[in-house]
């Protein structure tokens, strides 16, 4: 956990249905797969033909839920999304699912999963439940913390303004900055220093393309230009484009489009709801002014292990019960255990964090608040006190991102009797 952020680098990495499409085909034993393969399971599935000639994902897409229709992939670029996966941290570089791809799948349940597999349209992938939804914003705000900035300068304009593509490029370059302003204060590694290296380089092109030298005092790195083998028109030679603020802008805003903190409308005056939902024009919803209230003030690099749950409680009720992991031991240790039923590993022990992520997840969608760290710091109060010390068994380190726990059934026996001799 700490200060990170997505390099999107292609404007087509949108609608989150199509990470769950990749996810159910990949090889659940965590066995390395050639992309070749991964792709010819995919095509089918996303570019077969369906009634009106249309892409099986536009005939998915336009019967879901969400209110954008924009989709990019295409049997030519289809192998784009497992690179976008790769991104998102569902996939290893051997193509292998990974442990938040698997967490993911856990969520999606086996029906959904053997739906999608078979093709059977009864189970519309790009409908998000509000599991997978919680989900999705945690690993992205895991990946991307100008995500965290992005909402903030959101959440401060009218609600009901309309938010266009050029705007959407400003506002998601003045995130980057904020972004680099804060890693500038932490240059404690060498990584962190490539990292801000890519990312002034990224803003400077940005600032370049959206005129904004005046207020964000990063220039563009020019580098030499390899002849082109085509010749431009005279009148395209010195027209200015926003490629690049595309790429990095419009991802980010699809993306809240599909979590539920922005919308597209279809108009009175211009009815066309093909082009109005397939617009990069955007509007705030009611759930994100409530979530980005609930933002820490300053930036924590831990902020999922210990923020998010609070504040995502505002995209699922107004009523919450928030547990304390003292006086609600008992509840929270039953809620893990049913987590750790849900994704624990077939051989040796289960990452903590993960059943954190779980129990965390769960909760939320029942009202409840639990933070991922109050389950890693539940079990390491269990093993520094020595209970449990036969159905609860660790390994690696006591830090949450290293420790792992596998967990016998007998627990909830034990569970019970500890704390019935407490009262």
């Amino acid at each position: 956990m700490g200060i990170a952020f997505l390099r999107y680098n292609s404007d087509h990495l949108q609608r989150l249905g199509a990470l769950k499409m990749l996810v159910a085909v990949l090889d659940s034993q965590r066995r390395s797969t050639a992309p070749e393969g991964i792709v010819r399971k995919l095509t089918p599935l996303v570019c077969g033909r369906t009634e009106g000639d249309q892409t099986r994902a536009e005939y998915l897409i336009k019967r879901a839920a969400g209110t954008s229709w924009n989709f990019r992939f295409t049997e030519g670029n289809i192998k784009q999304i497992l690179e976008w996966a790769r991104l998102a941290g569902l996939v290893s570089s051997g193509n292998q699912i990974t442990e938040r791809g698997l967490l993911l799948r856990h969520l999606m349940g086996e029906e959904a999963v053997t739906s999608i597999q078979s093709g059977d349209l009864s189970f519309n992938p790009f409908d998000l439940t509000a599991a997978e939804k919680l989900y999705f914003l945690y690993l992205h705000f895991e990946l991307d913390s100008c995500l965290y900035f992005l909402i903030k300068r959101i959440a401060v304009l009218p609600s009901n303004e309309m938010i266009r593509g050029m705007q959407a490029n400003r506002i998601a370059c003045f995130a980057l900055y904020d972004l680099f302003r804060l890693m500038s204060q932490s240059r404690n590694s060498s990584k962190v220093l490539l990292a801000l290296k890519g990312l002034r380089e990224l803003i400077g092109r940005m600032v370049f393309e959206l005129d904004l030298s005046a207020e964000i005092p990063i220039a563009r790195v020019v580098k030499p230009r390899s002849a082109t083998a085509f010749k431009q028109k005279p009148e395209q030679r010195d027209k200015k484009r926003t490629k690049t603020s595309d790429q990095e802008a419009i991802p980010r805003f699809e993306l809240l489009v599909d979590l539920g903190l922005l919308t597209k409308k279809v108009g009175t005056e211009d009815p066309d709801e093909e082009k109005a939902r397939k617009a990069w024009r955007y509007w705030p919803t009611s759930a994100l002014v409530p979530f980005a209230s609930k933002l820490p003030e300053a930036f924590d690099p831990e902020f999922c292990w210990n923020h998010f749950a609070r504040c995502a409680a505002a995209l699922v009720s107004e009523k919450v019960v928030n547990l304390d992991p003292v006086k609600n031991a008992p509840a929270i240790a039953h809620r893990a255990y049913t987590a750790y039923a849900k994704v624990k590993r077939r051989f040796g022990h289960t990452p903590v964090e993960s059943v954190g992520i779980m129990t965390m997840i769960s909760s939320l969608t029942d009202a409840e608040i639990i933070e991922v760290r109050d389950i890693h710091a539940l079990f390491l109060g269990f093993k520094l006190d020595d209970l449990f010390s036969d159905t609860v068994h660790y390994a690696a380190g006591n830090d949450l991102e290293k420790m792992f726990i596998d967990i016998k059934p007998e627990f909830l026996n034990e569970l019970e009797n500890q704390y019935a001799t407490r009262d």
